[in-house]
């Protein structure tokens, strides 16, 4: 595959990774995607070329980084040593803790901490990062799919051609840096799934009488990278172990197609349809982008 083709494939990407579709376990690696995928336009293009969260204008570190693509929570009031007292500032007003907290040490945050995400994500926990993005953060003025599409086009052929113009190779350091993210991202995402879609299954069981009484079978411990280990609900195993509940044989298909049915609906949808495109756009990087 050719390098126009790969970059536009980005895009697609991306839109799966903003604000909505955004989730805990797998945020963390999304923020650093973008966090990258800016540096590696910038180097490839320029600061003036540049398109992804274009609202951080330069210098453009870190931490406003995060300002400009993260949401911010307030949390509980703050308290002074004695637990019960509320805390003020100088003015007299009460303090309360953020998530993000931007009064963290944000100067750990460096090229070196990015080159490996785990660490870069405990550093993430460390600061209080909320897990969610802004909507409409990651290009200017990109209120669509389409207008996100567009804008990317016409960026592309200017990066395109700043890499052929330095002799420069695509598919090495940041390009495989991005594609491990990719990965891993979207490895968050079926943990994620996974976890939410027993709870779900569970839930279902117990509303239905007949069906309190079943023994959920899993299957056995996935391990994806980077940390992600899990086990999903094993459907049809469940029916067959359970032959003996009165009045299963009623309720034997809703049983099996219970992921089909509950993964098509709603956000879980938009969650599922993200990991097939990124499963789509691993392959293609890892097919090495011929």
């Amino acid at each position: 595959m050719g390098l126009p083709s790969l970059l536009l494939f980005w895009p697609l990407a991306l839109l799966c990774l903003s604000g909505v579709l955004a989730n805990q376990d797998s945020s963390k690696y999304e923020l650093i995607l973008y966090w990258r995928l800016r540096q590696f336009m910038i180097d490839a293009v320029g600061e003036k070329e540049n398109v992804v969260v274009p609202l951080c204008e330069s210098p453009c570190d870190f931490k406003d980084f995060m300002k400009a693509v993260t949401v911010k929570r307030k949390g509980p009031k703050l308290k002074e040593p004695d637990g019960i007292t509320n805390r003020k500032d100088a003015k007299g007003r009460t303090l309360y803790q953020w998530y993000p907290d931007y009064d963290k040490d944000f100067s750990v945050f460096t090229d070196d901490l990015f080159s490996d995400p785990e660490e870069a994500t405990k550093k993430l926990d460390d600061v209080q990062f909320t897990g969610q993005f802004k909507k409409r953060t990651q290009f200017e003025g990109a209120d669509s799919f389409d207008d996100i599409v567009s804008s990317i086009t016409d960026v592309i052929k200017k990066f395109q051609a700043a890499l052929v113009a330095d002799g420069r190779d695509p598919n090495g350091g940041w390009f495989n840096e991005i594609k491990n993210l990719i990965s891993i991202a979207a490895n968050g995402r079926r943990y994620n799934r996974a976890i939410h879609l027993t709870q779900e299954f569970r839930d279902w069981l117990d509303e239905n009488p007949t069906l309190r009484s079943v023994n959920v079978q899993m299957t056995g411990l996935i391990h994806r990278a980077p940390d992600f280990d899990y086990r999903k609900v094993d459907l049809h195993a469940t029916y067959d172990a359970n032959r003996a509940v009165v009045g299963i044989e009623e309720w034997e298909t809703p049983i099996k197609i219970f992921a089909v049915i509950q993964n098509s609906k709603g956000s879980a949808l938009g969650h599922v349809n993200c990991i097939r495109l990124l499963e789509k756009l691993e392959k293609r990087l890892n097919a090495g982008c011929k």
